[in-house]
């Protein structure tokens, strides 16, 4: 373990020789304070030099915070000098969590943010301008969509899949939408195991969807069929 005072805010700990085959590179962040966090897998480790050690310290940090109630998809360190840790929550809420603030500011630990980037926005003004836009509308008002994947659209249906919250080890779904009214004819969830597919056809009997050389059936009602694979 390096000396202590030798950390810098940003800096890699790469472990070298036969070991760093069998474990990652940790990305290391010193607040101005001195204290020294890691952030690996969605939790915040302290790392401590004398005696060396590194005790989780993710609970203390998140406890008592209301803008996390939905939970921590993602957690990663901020960008170097900030003071911030950078959360994605699991309704999609882009936010900053401050470990140490000052007492006239803040009062202690706490998440900011001035907006809400969880909140949809269709187009932005300039986008308007340059594409020469004459109306617009929200086809999914209210309705959150994670990673979400457009498969097929014609003048009936909108066939998309997504996942259930902002966490990638959620569930995904493969939704159908009725293109005149937005109605959701149906939502079928994907298979957690199987492959995730990228591109549909429509067909007689409803919907072909795959990815590669892997294939499902999907009738007009949602129900989805065995995964076929082609060698």
């Amino acid at each position: 373990m390096p000396a202590p005072g030798s950390y810098a805010s940003g800096w890699i700990w790469d472990l070298a020789d036969s070991a760093r085959a069998h474990l990652p590179t940790l990305e290391l962040e010193r607040l101005t304070n001195g204290t020294v966090l890691l952030c690996h897998d969605n939790a915040v480790y302290q790392v401590l030099v004398d005696p060396p050690a590194a005790p989780n310290v993710t609970a203390s940090l998140l406890a008592n915070q209301l803008a996390l109630a939905s939970g921590v998809a993602t957690l990663d360190r901020g960008s170097a000098g900030d003071n911030a840790l950078h959360l994605l929550t699991h309704d999609g809420r882009n936010l900053q969590l401050f470990p140490l603030t000052q007492r006239n500011d803040f009062g202690g630990s706490g998440i900011f943010t001035s907006a809400d980037p969880h909140v949809k926005r269709l187009i932005t003004p300039q986008e308007l301008a340059q594409a020469r836009v004459l109306s617009y509308r929200n086809f999914t008002p209210g309705r959150r969509f994670f990673y979400l994947t457009v498969l097929y659209h014609d003048a009936d249906y909108l066939l998309l899949t997504y996942y259930a919250t902002a966490s990638l080890g959620s569930q995904r779904f493969v939704q159908g939408l009725d293109v005149r009214t937005a109605a959701v004819r149906f939502t079928t969830p994907l298979p957690a195991d199987g492959t995730v597919p990228n591109l549909a056809l429509r067909d007689a009997d409803g919907f072909v969807v795959g990815r590669n050389r892997t294939t499902y059936t999907l009738s007009p009602t949602g129900q989805l069929g065995p995964a076929v694979t082609r060698d």
